[in-house]
């Protein structure tokens, strides 16, 4: 029994792992500026450099280019057509009394998800709460306090919020998307200029002992 309690606990703690690492709560692309991301995935090049190995021989071009397309950064692609209500329920307060409706949308994507968390630098005031797991964009509709039916102008309402939102989202992608293009642009020539850097103070540092033997 105790066994089987202990094996129990162990599943639920990998459960909630698992919700941890594949289930985000964020506000969209309103976390941090996408140049965090920037300078994060330059400080991994700089450790994927380090790994080169014989630097005075390597093929400056070929390997700027093999670690550019690793690390080149891309927004994920959203299937706004597919946006769909998933759930509705009523939003009890705490004497169990019915104050708003609330209707659960789930919006399918692929791709990085990490992304929906950062500002484009022409950012917009607008941002709403989500939560992003490996496969769906996921938000919640409230109705106006009070209003718990789905009558007609209802309906409306929900309707126009999330057109508001799905909106934010593509707009706020194209942006992103700008960005990423520009910074992907600039990726091999950043990578190609470290190599050379190396190479040439590895050079430097051979000639300079070569200069110092006596015979």
């Amino acid at each position: 029994m105790i066994k089987k309690s202990m094996r129990n606990s162990k599943l639920i703690i990998f459960a909630l792992l698992l919700t941890k690492i594949y289930s985000t709560m964020i506000n969209l692309f309103n976390e941090d500026k996408i140049e965090i991301l920037f300078r994060l995935n330059g400080l991994k090049i700089m450790e994927a450099l380090d790994r080169v190995k014989n630097y005075p021989s390597v093929d400056a071009d070929m390997i700027s280019e093999t670690i550019a397309q690793k690390f080149m950064i891309y927004v994920p692609q959203v299937n706004i057509c597919n946006c769909k209500a998933t759930s509705k329920l009523m939003d009890d307060n705490q004497w169990g009394t019915c104050k708003v409706a609330v209707v659960n949308y789930s919006i399918p994507y692929t791709g990085d998800g990490e992304l929906f968390s950062f500002k484009p630098k022409l950012y917009g005031s607008s941002t709403y709460p989500t939560v992003i797991n490996e496969k769906f964009i996921k938000f919640k509709i409230y109705t106006d306090y009070g209003q718990v039916e789905f009558n007609e102008e209802t309906i409306k309402n929900v309707l126009n919020q999330v057109t508001a939102i799905t909106d934010m989202i593509k707009y706020s992608l194209e942006q992103l998307e700008i960005d990423c293009n520009g910074y992907n642009l600039g990726l091999k020539m950043l990578v190609h200029t470290e190599i050379t850097r190396r190479k040439t103070e590895l050079q430097k540092s051979k000639d300079e002992l070569d200069a110092l033997n006596p015979y």
